[in-house]
């Protein structure tokens, strides 16, 4: 089955890039602090100081039955205008630079000049203005100077009628030019913004893990049962794997108050989402790849169910990697594999009250071959008389993404439940896991997002077990240790 999301066709709302960027604030803000710097560097350090030299020139038409009269016609003030464009392009043409050229030296060739010249007329007015910058005051005031002294000859002696008058010479201009700081930083700041913008937008485009409750309960059209927040910033798959850090997690006396009503919350929505049955409900925990938290999960529910005064059961089922009775502290012999088998007695192989109201039949021995031996009729008779004897089963099973295990025990369940843990699970993997729990037809009752950075930021003050000046205890009931875990 293959499922859609709007951002995997492009079609990003305003939402979704403000989002995408502050997800990735921090290196936006690296890279812009970064160019920024760069470009002040290159400023300070690599670009050389410039030095200009300017002069200005009045352009005028002067016609000979006119040159008497005192009064400036509107149209003599246009023809200079006129004049003063053509006289613009006269002054870059080779002819003219290479007699600059002569007359200051020779030390720049015509080329060179053309690239230093710069002749623009002001503020649209008969005036023109020649700059010349060069790296050497010196050389700019001689270019510069030269170019006035043969500007007039040479603009008249192509239009006769125009008139040509220097009323500003060129200065020695020991000062350097200003080297453009701002500019440059404003330059370095949005190369900075879009190259970041590009890496965040390139890197949640490659980017298929799970971040959100809501894209996956929006991509699959599923409820989300609730997000747990334990240890949200272990993202290493080093450091998930490490079993002591997940056992670290299960329910006891020093949890923390968000993270047990984050349970209690989970148990409400998935009693609300199933029927009322005259024998157990069993549900089924699994996820679509390994690492997911989906034992510490099962654990975690059945507890919170233990809780209420319901008889709840753990099952083991994850044959070749079992965890359960790693978490718990309990033996993995006599488990399931040896009630199937008929290697151990049911009654016998029950470890009775490792919580309160709670007990657990573990794996077992490792089988040859588990999916087929959980489709025997001796599991299901093991199953039905579990039924008869809880109000909940909660049965752990394997990626269903890797073995067919999962789908198997699907077809006994009244429910199922999907992991998928923040920031590692992959949406490639997590379409197959929906798709083969929809397939085998057991009711899809929504899915738990694990170790949610989301929750996280939410429910910080939180930690430590306290709201405001009140402090919650919970102490769990084992017949084993006096009521105390």
């Amino acid at each position: 089955m293959n499922y859609t999301n709007p951002t995997d066709s492009g079609e990003l709302s305003i939402a979704d890039i403000l989002t995408v960027i502050g997800r990735h604030k921090i290196m936006i803000t690296v890279l812009v602090i970064v160019c920024s710097l760069l470009m002040l560097c290159k400023t300070v350090y690599l670009t050389r100081d410039t030095y200009t030299s300017f002069g200005m020139m009045h352009i005028s038409n002067k016609p000979a039955a006119k040159e008497a009269e005192t009064t400036i016609q509107q149209n003599d003030i246009e023809t200079s205008k006129s004049l003063s464009t053509t006289y613009t392009e006269i002054l870059k043409t080779r002819v003219f630079l290479d007699d600059v050229s002569k007359a200051s030296g020779k030390k720049y060739t015509g080329e060179q000049i053309g690239k230093m010249l710069t002749v623009s007329q002001v503020n649209d007015t008969e005036l023109l203005k020649i700059s010349v910058t060069t790296h050497d005051a010196f050389d700019s005031f001689i270019l510069a100077k030269a170019i006035m002294n043969k500007a007039p000859d040479k603009l008249t002696s192509v239009y006769k009628s125009g008139e040509v008058e220097i009323v500003d010479p060129p200065q020695y201009n020991e000062k350097p030019d200003d080297k453009g700081y701002t500019k440059n930083i404003a330059l370095g700041f949005m190369l900075g913004l879009m190259l970041s913008c590009a890496y965040a937008f390139v890197y949640e485009f490659f980017d298929k893990r799970v971040h959100k409750a809501e894209d996956v309960a929006n991509r699959y059209d599923i409820s989300i049962l609730g997000e747990t927040a334990q240890g949200a910033v272990k993202k290493h798959r080093r450091k998930v794997n490490d079993l002591s850090e997940e056992a670290k997690k299960i329910i006891n006396a020093n949890t923390d108050f968000d993270t047990v009503e984050t349970y209690k919350s989970i148990r409400t929505n998935i009693m609300f989402s199933m029927p009322k049955l005259d024998r157990a409900r069993n549900i089924v925990v699994t996820s679509a790849s390994p690492e997911e938290g989906k034992t510490t999960t099962v654990i975690n529910l059945a507890i919170t169910f233990a809780q209420t005064g319901a008889k709840v059961i753990i099952i083991d089922c994850d044959l070749r990697k079992a965890r359960v009775h790693r978490y718990l502290g309990l033996s993995r012999k006599d488990g399931v594999s040896n009630v199937v088998c008929g290697y151990a007695k049911l009654e016998e192989a029950i470890k009775r009250n490792v919580r309160e109201n709670l007990d657990c039949l573990t794996a077992g021995e490792i089988p040859p071959n588990p999916a087929e031996l959980l489709q025997t009729d001796e599991y299901a008779q093991m199953l039905k008389t579990l039924e008869g004897e809880y109000d909940y089963i909660f049965t752990d099973t394997p990626p269903i993404t890797v073995v067919t295990d999962a789908a198997v025990l699907m077809k006994h369940c009244d429910g199922a439940v999907i992991v998928a843990r923040n920031e590692m699970t992959t949406y490639d993997l997590l379409d197959t896991a929906v798709g083969e729990v929809k397939n085998s037809g057991a009711p899809l009752l929504g899915a738990i997002i694990h170790d949610s950075r989301e929750k996280q930021k939410k429910y910080g003050y939180y930690r430590g077990g306290k709201i405001g000046k009140y402090k919650y205890d919970y102490v769990y009931g084992d017949a084993k240790n006096g009521g105390k875990v």
